[in-house]
């Protein structure tokens, strides 16, 4: 179905100490959210290209270990882990 194959790249630079960036390639409505370790949703950014780059700034985020989700058309497709170093 689907014409390309779909992906998220691994964070970088990981760890982050101010942002961390991924590429990207979906096709469908995109959103990609932030959780942190135990499953709290930390920020969520909605995606108008089906291609491209995306940052989050981590500066108001604790050290720890993150995770990024992308989620299209609604569902979780695909997760990359990070690391918030200050």
């Amino acid at each position: 179905e689907n014409s390309r194959p779909m992906s998220l790249s691994k964070a970088y630079p990981n760890p982050a100490t101010t942002t961390v960036n991924f590429n990207y390639s979906f096709d469908g409505s995109l959103c990609a959210v932030i959780y942190n370790l135990v499953g709290q949703e930390m920020m969520r950014q909605e995606l108008n290209a089906n291609d491209g780059q995306m940052s989050f700034s981590v500066v108001g985020l604790q050290e720890g270990i993150y995770f990024c989700t992308m989620m299209v058309n609604g569902r979780a497709l695909n997760t990359q882990k990070f690391v918030v170093r200050k």
